[in-house]
């Protein structure tokens, strides 16, 4: 916003399936809590995946990006963070419709989009 450079909004449509999880995490469990701690310390969470050959290396899987068209974003010096907000919320939007057109194609089996953490 205090650029106000353009926003494009990109969907990589097979990216989950890049890495294998090690262990389960659901929600509850000791690994999510000790990931989520880790978010809030460190502003990431440290996910517990393996690949090729067990190694941090991705598997060979077709992925998919697909382009949206740019989001124009005014130039604002000093924006307030309900104009961030906005901005984030419409960024989301663009997404989730990006998803929706493409997915019957590129994700069949895929039942609906999860957005964990669309908040700032």
């Amino acid at each position: 916003v205090e650029t106000g450079a353009s926003l494009v909004p990109i969907f990589s449509f097979g990216e989950n399936e890049l890495f294998e999880q090690v262990l389960p995490n659901p929600p509850g469990s000791l690994l999510r809590d000790l990931q989520e701690w880790g978010k809030s310390k460190l502003g990431f969470s440290m996910p517990l995946v393996a690949g090729r050959w067990g190694l941090p290396v991705p598997l060979r899987r077709r992925v998919t990006s697909i382009v949206g068209r740019p989001m124009v974003v005014q130039k604002v010096s000093e924006p307030k963070e309900e104009d961030v907000q906005n901005l984030h919320c419409e960024y989301v939007s663009q997404l989730e419709a990006l998803y929706k057109k493409y997915s019957p194609q590129l994700a069949p089996n895929v039942e609906n989009l999860v957005i964990r953490d669309s908040k700032l």
